[in-house]
């Protein structure tokens, strides 16, 4: 899996400005871990976890049923 040997504490860094719930993740030594992106105004959650902010390769995908 992509996200083993992280250095933890993890920063969670939002993002307030746009329409959906963005964040950034980076690891206690300032790494990059992920980008994760939550679509607003759903009927049901749908979460994913990309590589980075370039949404250019998707990690995972969370979604409820």
């Amino acid at each position: 899996m992509i996200l083993k040997n992280l250095n933890y504490p993890l920063d969670f860094k939002f993002k307030i400005t746009t329409l959906a719930s963005d964040f950034n993740i980076t690891d206690k030594n300032g790494n990059y871990v992920a980008y994760v992106r939550q679509k607003m105004f759903r009927l049901k959650e749908d979460v994913i976890v990309f590589s980075d902010e370039s949404r250019t390769k998707e990690l995972f995908n969370i979604k409820a049923n």
